[in-house]
């Protein structure tokens, strides 16, 4: 941004010095021309015919300056604009913290924000390092479904919170995305954004939503062709994933 107007400077400054060099060659040719001071004495004139040439410059040096005022003013936008950008999604990042702050579940006690994330992380079982091959799942693999009927045992009891935390989250990371794909930020910035975005939603909050997710994905195709897989007013969860997949998709972009 200040690299353009100084672009603009610098190539009038060029232009300048280059126009004093062709005036000095100038005189210095027309002075040789004569012989003597009578005959020179139409030296002075001849500088008549670079008038028109310093009037130009002149001109130029204020479109110069006008350039460098618009230039100056695109620039002020488009930091209030980064500024303004910048803010709602702190603002965002600000509304998922709370969404973390306030999710709870009660089991023989009360677990609030971080505990009780830290919690289900104690309890599910981790089927993402059990699937070495994500996408070439063996839907006939007892193990995996021991695994994926564990973990909806255990999430049914709280779906509603999940639920819950699930829309409040995709809220705010919605509106964070729609501003990444859409307002071009500065790639430094958007990087920047995106770290403290992760920071926030940290390592453990990220692995139980990842698991929560991955396990909602497999009870609903082991459910369809397993009828020991299946269980009744799993509503909750299934909601679930559809505000869960794309905060999943962003995290991993």
């Amino acid at each position: 941004m200040v690299t353009d107007s100084k672009n603009i400077f610098k190539f009038f400054i060029i232009i300048s010095i280059s126009a004093l060099l062709i005036l000095t060659i100038y005189a210095f040719i027309i002075n040789k021309s004569f012989n003597c001071w009578k005959d020179s004495g139409v030296f002075g004139d001849s500088f008549g015919a670079l008038n028109t040439f310093f009037s130009g410059l002149a001109f130029m040096g204020i479109l110069m300056t006008i350039l460098i005022q618009r230039q100056d003013i695109k620039n002020t936008s488009i930091q209030n604009s980064i500024e303004r950008i910048t803010g709602i999604i702190y603002n965002q990042i600000n509304r998922l913290d709370k969404a973390i702050e306030n999710f709870y579940i009660k089991s023989q006690k009360k677990y609030v924000g971080n505990s009780a994330f830290i919690y289900i992380d104690s309890k599910l079982e981790n089927i993402s390092t059990y699937l070495t091959t994500p996408d070439e799942v063996d839907y006939t693999d007892d193990i995996l479904k021991r695994k994926v009927r564990k973990n909806m045992e255990f999430l049914l009891c709280w779906q509603n919170e999940i639920l819950n935390f699930s829309v409040s989250a995709y809220n705010s990371v919605s509106i964070i995305i729609k501003i990444y794909k859409e307002s071009k930020l500065p790639l430094e910035i958007s990087i920047e954004l995106k770290d403290i975005l992760k920071s926030n939603f940290g390592f453990i909050h990220q692995r139980v939503i990842r698991e929560i997710n991955l396990t909602i994905n497999l009870y609903l195709k082991l459910a369809t062709f397993e009828e020991s897989m299946f269980f009744e007013n799993t509503d909750g969860l299934t909601k679930s994933k559809i505000f869960l997949d794309p905060i999943i998709k962003f995290l991993k972009e």
